[in-house]
């Protein structure tokens, strides 16, 4: 840890990266409610900053807003603040330790396997060592453990563990020669203490410290020390605030240059997107992320078990700057949701895949997400379940071996409506209820039925003949419920138009008027990027919202301008609709302007703005619209 605080003298423990404060500060919980305030001057909290897109002056310009983003954990501000909260005051051998629910009440709340309760402090001991442990503010239905780990590949499991007194001390005496943990659970059966915090001090301990590298609380620089040291355990340790991690001394001191910030940012975002997807965006009970840890081990591969959020992902002989595929497959499934039917553990963990290569690296079109997904013609066509259907293509998905043509399946469902799987994950959660509506959802008919059903409501279209081309063999009682619906088929694309955006210079796109199509207008496929359905004349500027990522695999949304005009008409908003005397030919105009993004930080992005060209009259016609973003600030 590196306090830079000004006006505060240090000492520093180099073997564990330690700094202890001469003078005292105040604890963690009793600081100003802006608690990004205290690390102001800190420099590993900056580098974080920085690699979060942010700065402390976004921060500190609208605290308000800074808090309620703190308070959201569907925000990374809520993930770098625990991070904060958890080890902040570590320097002190004060630890806040987060209550985690109990795996079996994760998975049925979630629908997936459940995290690692365990966090790592900067302790290791050898067999005798003693610790005096004392937990303070624990409610009555939180218990807390310390724990031992010295296995440090395979499925990690962790050692004699025993309970806390609450609100008292403990004495713990190491079995064998370890790393201590501590954990606290939950055991309200509600999960009411989610965001409860057990401060645990370790008042008095025999044993050595031990190094850890905290993302927001280590330096670049501090990994160039840290990954060249031979630790007690030979082992080097990381956290970026969902995951804990493991790597042997041998591959971190060939990670000299890696950039371990950039990594645990990755790793840390893509998780992130795995709530998205989802649906866990905490808007109720039902719909939290979990609290737990994932715990990536770097010396072994490739893996993932469920149960405790053990991961193997040692791809190579060194750390990586860039995650990857690897990476965000065994991830992948750690958040497979149980709506899926047999024969699918190695096709929808990839939904995720596809998601964080997005999300990292935008929507390339060459061979670096996964080469299988360009042998299978993968694209990111926001409408592409109406090219699929135009195509003819037609699929033995039931039958079928090859887990990346059925993976095409899903991927079409999730370029053409972004937000689908989430209303999937929310939809499911609410059937299951936790075990209590296990039977409605039990048989693979059932999930393929409830899966064929909830993706039509949350596509508002009637997706049978896409389905059945597919191959989904799905039940005359689906059928129904689907017909009963009365959605309208998905369109049939029959063209694309595109154009770039470069910089601040306007673009207008023309979109001629044919097969009768004279009253055209343009929508999104997501109310997150624009709107979803045409209006008939109304004035104005239209935002518009699209990612874009810069060379470090930041991304960030950035806000456009849109209009649309037909012939020699007024300019309307960009999804009007309207009869033109002189002529017919819609003219859709996108602008970008620097002050409707004043956030974005310095640097060259890229990305696309994905629009549909829609017909009032004509409802049967549609076209794409593709504007390739080149920005520079």
């Amino acid at each position: 840890m590196n306090i830079l605080k000004s006006g505060i003298q240090k000492k520093c423990v180099a073997a564990a990266l330690l700094c202890a404060s001469v003078t005292s500060l105040p604890l963690y919980a009793e600081t100003t409610a802006n608690w990004w305030e205290r690390w102001q001057d800190n420099q590993a909290f900056n580098e974080a900053l920085d690699e979060l897109g942010m700065s402390y002056q976004l921060l500190s310009e609208d605290p308000q807003k800074t808090l309620t983003r703190s308070a959201d954990p569907a925000d990374v501000l809520y993930w770098q603040k625990r991070t904060m909260q958890i080890y902040g005051d570590a320097d002190k051998d004060i630890y806040y330790i987060p209550a985690i629910e109990d795996h079996d009440e994760a998975r049925a709340r979630t629908g997936f396997t459940g995290r690692n309760p365990y966090f790592n402090t900067y302790y290791y001991g050898e067999q005798g060592d003693t610790f005096t442990l004392t937990t303070s503010s624990q409610p009555d239905d939180v218990v807390c453990y310390a724990g031992l780990e010295n296995q440090y590949s395979g499925t990690i499991t962790t050692k004699y563990q025993v309970q806390l007194n609450a609100n008292h001390s403990t004495q713990y005496t190491l079995s064998e020669n370890g790393l201590m943990l501590l954990a606290c659970w939950d055991k309200s059966g509600t999960y009411s203490h989610m965001n409860t915090l057990v401060r645990v001090d370790v008042t008095s301990t025999t044993a050595k410290k031990h190094p850890l590298f905290v993302f927001g609380l280590n330096t670049k620089e501090e990994w160039k020390a840290l990954s060249q040291q031979s630790t007690p355990t030979g082992q080097t340790l990381l956290f970026d605030g969902r995951s804990r991690y493991v790597v042997n001394n041998s591959t971190a001191k060939a990670s000299l240059n890696t950039n371990v910030l950039q990594m645990l940012r990755e790793q840390l975002s893509y998780v992130m997107d795995y709530d998205r997807v989802n649906g866990l965006d905490g808007s109720s009970y039902l719909h939290q992320p979990l609290r737990g840890l994932n715990f990536g081990i770097f010396n072994s591969c490739c893996w993932s078990q469920g149960g405790a959020g053990r991961i193997g992902i040692g791809f190579g002989n060194s750390l990586p700057t860039e995650t990857s595929w690897g990476h965000w497959h065994e991830y992948g499934h750690q958040n497979q949701m149980t709506w899926a039917w047999n024969g699918l553990t190695e096709v929808t963990n990839n939904i995720m895949s596809v998601s964080a290569c997005r999300v990292l690296r935008g929507e390339v079109t060459d061979k670096s997400c996964h080469e299988n997904l360009y042998y299978n013609n993968f694209s990111w066509d926001q409408q592409a379940v109406g090219s699929f259907l135009n195509a003819g293509e037609t699929h033995q998905f039931d039958t079928d071996n090859d887990v990346f043509r059925k993976l095409m399946m899903f991927t079409q469902l999730k370029t053409s409506w972004p937000d689908l799987f989430a209303y999937i994950g929310k939809a499911y959660r609410e059937t299951y209820n936790e075990g209590k509506g296990k039977s409605l959802v039990a048989t693979n008919q059932q999930k393929i039925d409830f899966f064929v059903v909830n993706a039509s409501k949350a596509a508002g279209h009637d997706l049978r003949e896409f389905f059945t081309r597919w191959g989904l063999g799905y039940s005359a009682d689906a059928d129904s419920q689907i017909a009963a619906l009365k959605l309208p088929q998905p369109n049939k694309v029959t063209k694309t138009f595109t154009s770039s955006l470069n910089g601040s210079s306007p673009i207008t796109i023309e979109v001629p008027a044919e097969d009768n199509t004279v009253n055209i207008a343009f929508v999104t496929n997501t109310p997150k990027a624009g709107p979803t359905s045409l209006v008939w004349v109304e004035d104005g500027e239209t935002p518009l919202y699209a990612q874009v990522v810069d060379s470090r695999n930041r991304s960030f949304i950035v806000k456009l301008r849109g209009q649309n005009s037909h012939g020699g008409c007024n300019i309307h908003s960009v999804n009007t609709a309207v009869n033109c005397n002189s002529g017919t030919s819609a003219y859709l105009r996108v602008a970008y302007k620097a002050e409707d993004n004043p956030h974005l930080p310095q640097g060259s992005y890229t990305g696309v703005l994905h629009l549909i060209a829609r017909d009032w009259h004509n409802t049967d016609w549609t076209a794409n619209v593709n504007v390739d973003l080149s920005i520079v600030k």
